[in-house]
């Protein structure tokens, strides 16, 4: 299996359903658990959290559910926004908020009734009480959302280039490869394994391996 950003996600009679966003992997065993898959517009997108075993097959070219899936309503939302009033014990998480989540930030409910799905932020002329807005992230515990573009530096600190497709066993799930890429215009694509990754987080992948032996790898073509 291969995800990339962007391929179309498709029902088995070939309806799309929404895109690859983002694969979700365990850094510490490299397993693929989760898909994260866009759907709406590119004004009000939204990304829907898929387990793994709802993907049929993930291709080059597409990713194709298995027959049971119609849509995902029911799966949960990669982000959801709470807003929670401010107090006092609240505002200590302005300092020290829990790692991998959005920061808080302050918002006062307007004077005037907002438009839906627009609200209109204020602290002028209101002795409303100010809320946090808090923003969580609806992925396993001790699972990062890899990034299509995150950056690849190897052992010796050199900024080698991007990722830009993550290659999987079928049968065990587990990241084999990352596809990455370097330059803008003629790019170089180098395929490295998996288990090179020393660290894995959402926009950075730290190698064990230094950017001499990267270079000496043979360029990639599928």
């Amino acid at each position: 299996m291969q995800f990339q950003q962007g391929v179309g996600v498709y029902k088995t009679n070939g309806d799309k359903l929404g895109s690859v966003e983002r694969v979700v992997l365990n850094p510490e065993t490299r397993e693929i658990t989760h898909v994260i898959i866009r759907q709406g517009s590119f004004l009000s997108p939204e990304d829907r959290v898929a387990p793994l075993q709802y993907i049929d097959s993930a291709t080059e070219d597409r990713v194709v559910l298995r027959d049971h899936v119609q849509d995902l309503d029911h799966l949960p939302l990669f982000e959801q926004t709470y807003y929670v009033p401010f107090t006092p014990e609240a505002g200590d998480e302005m300092t020290a908020y829990q790692s991998g989540y959005a920061q808080p930030m302050l918002w006062y409910p307007p004077l005037a009734a907002p438009r839906r799905g627009h609200p209109a932020v204020s602290g002028l002329g209101t002795n409303k009480e100010p809320y946090l807005v808090q923003q969580e992230i609806n992925i396993p515990e001790g699972t990062t959302a890899l990034k299509e573009g995150a950056k690849v530096v190897a052992a010796d600190g050199k900024h080698i280039g991007e990722i830009e497709r993550v290659y999987a066993d079928p049968d065990s799930d587990v990241a084999t490869h990352f596809l990455i890429s370097k330059g803008l215009i003629l790019k170089t694509n180098k395929l490295i394994p998996a288990e090179w990754a020393k660290t894995i987080a959402e926009d950075e992948v730290q190698l064990s391996v230094s950017s001499e032996l990267i270079e000496q790898l043979p360029e990639y073509e599928d």
